[in-house]
């Protein structure tokens, strides 16, 4: 896995709910051998401790998540344009043969120093972290 994608992913899902899965995947799997799946599971048993959403309101699946960044062609190019006090944002496809859209989250700290994850996606929203 690339090492942006895993940044991505804990900033996502936090550094303590990404650290807790790690330490869970090296003790479980210590004294055998481990697969890229398993690691994504131990995520998933940390991050379903969580409220966590996905850009389509669910419960966040890590699974998911991951294998459209791993296995799609091509990476996104996220475009921010401000117009008129609003934020516009858009997203297009480099080098892939694929027209498929990245669930890309975009983090935004607000005034009151509340953060929240709003994802470039078919379905928009904010979601507090």
């Amino acid at each position: 896995m690339g090492g942006a994608v895993i940044r991505q992913l804990e900033a996502v899902v936090s550094p303590e709910i990404l650290q807790k899965a790690l330490q869970s995947y090296i003790h479980k799997y210590q004294f055998s051998n481990a697969n890229y799946q398993q690691l994504l599971n131990e995520i998933q048993n940390a991050v379903d401790e969580t409220e966590l959403k996905d850009w389509c309101g669910k419960a966040f699946n890590v699974t998911n998540f991951m294998n459209l960044w791993l296995n799609q062609e091509g990476h996104p190019s996220l475009n921010v344009d401000y117009l008129n006090g609003t934020f516009l944002i858009t997203q297009n496809v480099q080098n892939g043969t694929n027209e498929k859209l990245w669930p890309l989250p975009v983090f935004v700290q607000l005034n009151n120093n509340q953060k929240r994850i709003y994802w470039s996606a078919r379905k928009f929203y904010g979601t507090l972290i």
